[in-house]
């Protein structure tokens, strides 16, 4: 309990600082922004009028809504004229003002669940996920209590000048600075039969793209851009530095029944696997070692075939990045090896 009140307290805060920079992380403004997005909620699920909901929902929530209320039918339950109970649990203001977020815990007395249509308990707990999005707040997720207590370890960032983002974006403009834009250079200098590691501390003495530590920060930033397009429901921050068959295959690998959802990643481990210097663009194979909460909805985003939302897992993906001068790290997640959503659960 102590440690809940804390966290609350702390959050409050954050949101305070944040508001500084922006009005719109001020607690009560967000608050509001809950309480209206439920209320909007309430009278689209009697009406069916999607309309409204797609000024205050984010566009792969909505399509999810969608999908599922067509199969539940929610409508039959009743409506209920209930304030639900909002607290902040966690705020990030990011340097990008597109990744900003906030997370508010909503208790309820009965009434009925956006995603699964049903009555909830006489005592819930849900946590809406808010992301920005065209200069507005916008309901990007809904966990349900069991599923949220990662939520309640994610990092405040209260000022947008403690962004752990601002630092990879120093060390990327600093490698692009020294990039060499001849691919035939670079390859000249790894002789045949050096090892992965070795190879690639030849190239950075010519090109800090090459430098383990850029690389490193490259595969962090390709797994927060993971995270957030699968929360928003929609493929636009993992495209920034994916290629569009790479960011599908994350998302919606084939064979998977429904998109996958991933939650609270973290990188355990990055280790080199395969240079290949001499092609155009140099390409890096990796082993990325990740651990965090993967699973595959079913098409209507309410269920789960495979994975679990609540437990956390430690798998490894092969991931093969190129070289690209015009995404933000210097590299593109080029592709992903197939088969990875099977032995990543398995």
């Amino acid at each position: 309990m102590f440690r809940r009140r804390a966290r609350l307290s702390a959050a409050r805060v954050a949101a305070s600082v944040a508001a500084q920079d922006e009005r719109a992380f001020d607690a009560d403004f967000v608050v509001g922004v809950a309480l209206r997005c439920h209320q909007a909620l309430e009278r689209a699920r009697a009406s069916r009028d999607w309309r409204p909901l797609e000024a205050v929902i984010a566009p792969g929530l909505l399509e999810q809504l969608r999908a599922g209320w067509s199969v539940r039918n929610p409508a039959v339950g009743p409506r209920t004229l209930q304030t639900p109970r909002v607290r902040v649990v966690s705020v990030e203001n990011t340097r990008d003002p597109t990744a900003a977020r906030c997370v508010l815990e909503l208790g309820f007395e009965g009434g009925v669940s956006p995603l699964s249509g049903q009555l909830r308990p006489l005592r819930a707990l849900e946590y809406w996920t808010f992301r920005r999005d065209d200069g507005r707040w916008k309901l990007a997720a809904v966990d349900a209590s069991r599923d949220a207590g990662h939520h309640w370890d994610e990092r405040l960032i209260a000022d947008a000048a403690d962004d752990p983002a601002m630092r990879s974006e120093a060390v990327f403009e600093l490698a692009a600075d020294d990039a060499v834009d001849d691919p035939a250079l670079a390859s000249g200098l790894v002789s045949a039969g050096a090892g992965v590691r070795t190879a690639l501390a030849d190239l950075a003495l010519v090109d800090e793209r090459f430098a383990w530590h850029v690389v490193v920060l490259a595969v962090e930033r390709c797994v927060g851009a993971w995270t957030a397009a699968s929360e928003h429901g929609a493929p636009g921050p993992l495209l920034a530095l994916a290629s569009e068959s790479c960011t599908k295959t994350l998302l919606h690998p084939p064979g998977a029944p429904g998109p996958v959802v991933v939650r609270a990643l973290r990188v355990v481990d990055v280790a080199p696997v395969t240079l290949r210097a001499r092609s155009h663009p140099v390409s890096l194979t990796v082993a990325v070692t990740l651990r965090g909460k993967l699973a595959v909805r079913t098409p209507d985003g309410n269920g789960l075939v495979r994975g679990s939302a609540r437990r956390r897992t430690t798998f490894t993906l092969r991931w093969r990045l190129a070289v690209d001068a015009q995404r933000p790290s210097g590299w593109r997640l080029d592709a992903v090896a197939s088969g990875w959503l099977d032995r990543a659960v398995s």
